[in-house]
């Protein structure tokens, strides 16, 4: 204890402003779409007709072959690019899995668990490894 101290120590806290901020409006924003996906479902402004197992698929030359370098090299031709491709040694209903997996990055799980060896073949053949590893690994999701 200091001489000429009083036990009396008072404790001095400022005063802090602690109002809260008023809300501020939710502001309302429409869930955003995959522009690449919805190209898949309508197939808007498609350039090219694919052509698999007597089913024609209309698709967008840039988007399947940004993905996929053996369907890129079947517009790779020397003069005009052709706007009609037969594609085979593939079952309509698996490329169309195929394309979906192109666009969205997805293929649904019931069409998966029917035709995983199907699909995983023609990743294969389209060299797809995305999908490939989706057909190997779906059972774990």
């Amino acid at each position: 204890s200091c001489p000429g101290a009083s036990r009396d120590v008072e404790t001095v806290v400022p005063q802090l402003d602690l109002q809260v901020p008023p809300k501020k409006k939710r502001i309302r924003r429409r869930k955003k779409k995959n522009s690449i996906e919805e190209l898949f479902k309508k197939m808007n402004l498609s350039d090219v007709t694919l052509v698999v197992g007597g089913r024609e698929f209309q698709v967008h030359k840039t988007v399947i072959a940004s993905r996929s370098p053996v369907l890129a090299a079947l517009f790779k031709t020397p003069g005009e690019s052709p706007t009609r491709v037969e594609v085979k040694d593939v079952d309509p209903d698996v490329f169309q899995e195929v394309l979906r997996f192109i666009y969205t990055g997805k293929v649904p799980l019931d069409k998966m668990a029917k035709m995983e060896p199907e699909i995983y073949v023609a990743a294969h053949k389209f060299q797809l490894d995305a999908l490939k590893y989706e057909c190997v690994n779906y059972k774990v999701k």
